[in-house]
């Protein structure tokens, strides 16, 4: 929302974020098929909402266009730990909780407009209670048929993980991890469950 406030500014950020990551995967594309780099582009994007400070901050001399505040933190936390559970863009449950009112008057709900994979309850440096945090994976209605059978059977592994049914876990993860969104990565979402 700044410079400009935007109602529905959470959702924005998630739609830039997906077609961020298209755009990435059409350059590479490109770059590759002309030898340009031996290896591709893999960017990683963290995306959180809340209160924040932003706007010019420093000196006379020194001036940046930033921001500042837990929430930003929190989103830099995200961007930086998504390579753990091999993922690429990973947001928080405020991002999900985020409401607007639309163009016609109607209360939306972010999470009702986006299409993700829960990863976990993490507890940031600094913090006491714990965070869920998704994968984001498409706008509402955009999942590939790869991720129309991925998504329903990782939940499926996860509600065995959070259960304690190991061995139920571990062969969903196992079948998971054949249809993983990214398996060329060092490691995959499944894959980290399993270990």
């Amino acid at each position: 929302g700044a410079p400009l406030p935007l109602q529905d500014h959470a959702r924005r950020s998630l739609r830039s974020a997906i077609l961020m990551k298209r755009a990435e995967a059409r350059l590479n594309e490109a770059v590759l098929a002309e030898g340009l780099t031996p290896a591709p582009l893999a960017t990683r994007i963290g995306i959180n909402t809340g209160d924040m400070v932003v706007g010019n901050m420093g000196t006379e001399k020194k001036m940046n266009y930033t921001m500042m505040g837990d929430a930003v933190n929190l989103a830099a936390r995200l961007e930086a730990g998504s390579k753990q559970y091999g993922v690429y863009t990973m947001l928080s449950q405020y991002v999900l909780d985020n409401e607007f009112t639309d163009a016609t008057g109607q209360t939306r709900k972010v999470r009702d407009l986006v299409e993700t994979r829960f990863i976990d309850r993490l507890t940031v440096v600094g913090k006491s209670e714990p965070v869920e945090v998704y994968e984001l994976c498409a706008m509402k209605g955009d999942l590939t048929a790869q991720e129309q059978e991925l998504l329903p059977l990782f939940a499926e592994a996860m509600g065995h993980y959070q259960r304690m049914e190991w061995d139920q876990a571990i062969a969903k993860f196992e079948r998971a991890d054949k249809i993983e969104r990214i398996p060329d990565g060092a490691t995959t979402h499944s894959r980290g469950f399993i270990k």
